[in-house]
């Protein structure tokens, strides 16, 4: 489903896990996630937000943010979340397929992204 602001807490609990956290980051607080939201979405950033609700519990995201820091213009990053306890049942490639579609509706004709299984993965 698309992305509202009834799904704030959710995403932002999903969003803290210690399994979903960005190494680059260290620990960030609840306030700090909802106030990033929030400014990605004011500056116009967030260009796609769709979420896995499974009894009434966020369990995935998949979020595309333009990239104002690289000086390519046009250039945007995937985030895709799931929550450790939902992983191996489509839910992370039906939320791309989502996101794809909304980035195509806005003339996106191409996306490209990198996997890692975890975090372990990206430090070698």
């Amino acid at each position: 489903m698309p992305y509202s602001d009834a799904w704030t807490e959710g995403y932002v609990d999903l969003s803290i896990g210690s399994d979903t956290r960005d190494p680059l980051y260290e620990q960030v607080s609840r306030d700090d996630v909802r106030a990033r939201l929030e400014l990605h979405r004011s500056l116009g950033l967030t260009k796609a937000h769709v979420l896995a609700i499974q009894e009434g519990r966020v369990v995935g995201s998949a979020k595309v943010n333009l990239v104002k820091t690289c000086g390519e213009a046009g250039k945007a990053y995937l985030s895709l979340l799931v929550d450790q306890e939902h992983r191996g049942r489509r839910i992370g490639g039906h939320l791309l397929d989502r996101v794809c579609d909304a980035m195509a509706a806005q003339g996106v004709e191409w996306v490209e992204m990198g996997m890692l299984d975890a975090w372990q993965d990206w430090r070698r």
